[in-house]
């Protein structure tokens, strides 16, 4: 089986993004894909409700220290100072930055790095896969191996993600040109992890490390930002967290065959 990531077919912007719309209403009508969409619901929401909870509740004690802190840091704590002040504002533009940006990003990385959701997620891309194919996905690894391994790629995933996001969020408290650059490349980020994210069971079952995915993610680029695209949007983000797999699958089963010539 080919494993070069350079060898991996390339794809616009658009087909990307036509696969995860076509993703929804693929698993709305497959009744098998309901259910691990259900269950991986049930698992994750109270997980990541329970994460975005306890985060929260550290929003007014950062604040205050922050706030005290800065007290006497020149320019800098002047501007800081001037942000805090907006105290209900500047919470209501977090949990935006929260629920619009992290949210879309993390979700999909947190249901792979939970082992339960990992198998549901994967399973839910196999059967798609099978069905567009006629031919099972294949296993590089033995199942506790490739668990193990796919477990340490996610992590080193959401670190990445979350340096990234640091990165980006502290750009745009930058004056004028942070303000208009930073939600740009918080938007960027996010697609790019998500799309990511969707097409990661194909990945493992062709053998790659974080490394190998890596590369093959830039490699197919444009198409991962389509899949990753659909994170973005209002409304359908939502869908998008559980039927993203699905639209991975539909991209991946349709250049298969070509892989194997």
């Amino acid at each position: 089986m080919l494993r070069r990531p350079q060898q991996l077919p390339k794809a616009g912007l658009g087909e990307g993004l036509s696969a995860s719309i076509k993703a929804i209403g693929y698993t709305l009508k497959t009744p098998s894909l309901l259910f691990y969409v259900f269950l991986a619901v049930l698992i994750n929401g109270i997980i990541m409700g329970a994460l975005l909870w306890w985060g929260w509740s550290f929003l007014d004690p950062m604040f205050v220290w922050l706030n005290q802190s800065n007290s006497d840091s020149g320019m800098w704590g002047w501007f800081l100072r001037q942000m805090l002040s907006f105290g209900t504002l500047l919470k209501i533009l977090i949990g935006i930055v929260i629920l619009y940006f992290l949210t879309p990003t993390l979700f999909p990385i947190l249901m792979n790095l939970n082992p339960l959701t990992a198998i549901l997620l994967t399973r839910m891309f196999e059967i798609t896969f099978q069905q567009k194919t006629g031919q099972p996905l294949p296993q590089f690894h033995p199942f506790a191996k490739g668990l193990a391994l796919s477990l340490w790629a996610e992590v080193r995933k959401l670190i990445a993600s979350i340096i990234l996001f640091a990165f980006a969020f502290l750009f745009g408290l930058i004056p004028v040109i942070g303000a208009v650059v930073g939600p740009i490349l918080l938007l960027l980020i996010g697609i790019q992890f998500a799309g990511w994210a969707y097409v990661t069971p194909y990945y493992e079952a062709l053998g790659y490390n974080y490394s190998q995915q890596k590369e093959a993610m830039r490699h197919q680029r444009m198409v991962i930002w389509g899949l990753g695209a659909i994170a973005m949007l209002p409304g359908l983000n939502l869908i998008a967290l559980f039927t993203g797999s699905v639209g991975g699958a539909l991209f991946t089963a349709k250049h298969h065959s070509s892989l194997e010539h």
